[in-house]
């Protein structure tokens, strides 16, 4: 098997089903949704041999991650363009996520799609994505609840199973965020508070010096 042997699967069957759902901008492995308060990211992550090695996995494994920029928020790091539209990784992304591979699952990380050496299995792997996909969907579709956001930013403890990148409880990177969910939903109290706790922790010196600076940010 070759890698472009699960390239081809991917856009031969993922991004169709994608398309039908919005997504409207593909790459070989990545695909994106660009909505009026998020980017959506969908990605199929391979490993280098020394990782997949580490795994117990074939480098043709994969984890098909998850990951919503929150356009009402500024990014906090540099995001590529491409034709003057943003095109994050899911890494750039504060809400990240990923499917369940289920009983495909490699048996050290329940996200990781196992893919023999010789792509024997590579079709049922792909059947099994696209079972999984709507689960991805409304996972999109929570994270494209502000108030939702909000509550998890307020709430919710990293779950790396399920939802993360946000920051623990506290940490000024959750601030950061708190503040500006909170300024998009007019919580005017809310947000100074989390901004000031931002500012104080000197981690976004580079983007903006006082409370009054970041809330005029758009």
């Amino acid at each position: 098997m070759h890698s472009r042997d699960l390239v081809r699967e991917i856009r031969k069957r993922v991004w169709p089903a994608l398309q039908q759902v919005g997504f409207a901008t593909f790459a070989p492995r990545t695909a994106w949704r660009h909505t009026a308060d998020t980017i959506d990211v969908v990605h199929f992550l391979s490993f280098p041999s020394h990782h997949a090695a580490a795994l117990g996995v074939t480098t043709f494994s994969f984890r098909v991650c998850l990951g919503s920029a929150l356009l009402y928020v500024p990014p906090i790091e540099t995001v590529p363009l491409v034709e003057g539209v943003r095109m994050p990784t899911d890494a750039h992304c504060p809400m990240r996520g990923a499917l369940h591979a289920g009983n495909l699952a490699a048996s050290r990380d329940a996200s990781i799609w196992s893919v023999a050496k010789d792509g024997a299995n590579l079709t049922v792997c792909f059947d099994s994505v696209l079972e999984r996909l709507p689960e991805g969907m409304q996972w999109f579709r929570r994270i494209s609840d502000r108030r939702e956001v909000l509550r998890i930013l307020i709430e919710d403890d990293e779950d790396l199973m399920s939802l993360w990148g946000f920051g623990n409880k506290p940490s000024p990177t959750r601030s950061y965020l708190t503040g500006y969910v909170a300024r998009a939903l007019g919580n005017t109290a809310l947000a100074k508070r989390e901004l000031d706790a931002a500012v104080a922790s000197k981690c976004f010196d580079g983007l903006f010096a006082t409370v009054d600076e970041a809330l005029r940010r758009t």
